[in-house]
């Protein structure tokens, strides 16, 4: 299971924009901003990539020139105290808008593990929230994963496990 734990915009420094589009974080190789009518949206690489700022898209470590300062390195140290993981599992579903709502809130990411039968249901209105709940989880930075397509449920006799 992916984890990832990122600080609130609150702790960070603030990142002026100096034009909209896409720009290098100078603090990480890993991560980059989204600028959009002057705010900037700090997004992330898929894990084992880091932006490349010539080519304006996430790339392979080989093919990216990474150069931070000492103090942009520190300022990536964890102090000492006490994290929370954040998982979400069996999404998207009618309470998934209500979550990331609060989590975009707060600023914080989180991983929803789905399942994709949400995906495929019968009535086309719950299809198209559920849909617009998955486009809205990546286009926030929140880490998606899969979680079966239908929570295993080939592995049950009825509700209990084998």
């Amino acid at each position: 299971m992916l984890l990832v734990v990122l600080l609130p915009p609150s702790l960070l420094g603030v990142f002026q924009c100096p034009s909209d589009g896409h720009h290098v974080d100078p603090e990480s190789c890993a991560t980059f901003y989204m600028c959009a009518n002057g705010r900037g949206y700090s997004m992330s690489c898929s894990p084992g990539l880091l932006w490349n700022g010539l080519k304006n898209e996430c790339d392979f470590p080989e093919n990216v020139q990474c150069d931070l300062s000492a103090g942009a390195i520190g300022k990536h140290k964890v102090p000492t105290g006490t994290y929370i993981y954040m998982t979400f599992d069996d999404g998207p579903n009618e309470g998934t808008p209500y979550v990331l709502d609060a989590l975009k809130e707060v600023g914080v990411r989180a991983s929803f593990f789905i399942n994709s039968d949400n995906l495929h249901q019968d009535d086309p209105a719950v299809v198209a929230r559920n849909k617009q709940s998955l486009v809205r989880m990546v286009a926030e930075g929140h880490v998606v994963g899969d979680h079966s397509y239908d929570h295993m449920a080939h592995n049950t006799i009825g509700d209990t496990p084998r």
